[in-house]
């Protein structure tokens, strides 16, 4: 696959982030999983976001994402549905 020369300019300006998040299952954070899952898929989709894994069994997500600076990862993570059930 051959990139654009804009679209390769874009992701050099990157910064790759790791973040690890605690959250709290209740009945409406899992009412929540669908379009929490539209909005991480998109991300994926646009390399904001390599790799995403979760569990449920301690209750931790771990993701890597391309942003600018640590306010980028702010500002993205808190767009998710889930959000105010996280510890970042």
């Amino acid at each position: 696959m051959q990139l654009s020369p804009v679209y390769f300019v874009y992701l050099i300006g990157m910064k790759k982030y790791q973040v690890t998040i605690q959250f709290e299952m209740r009945d409406d954070f899992m009412e929540l999983i669908p379009s929490h899952r539209t909005y991480i898929n998109h991300l994926i989709n646009k390399d904001v976001i390599e790799q995403y894994a979760v569990s449920m069994e301690t209750q931790k997500v771990w993701i890597t994402l391309n942003a600018e600076n640590k306010n980028g990862i702010d500002a993205i993570l808190k767009k998710s549905p889930l959000y105010k059930f996280w510890t970042v």
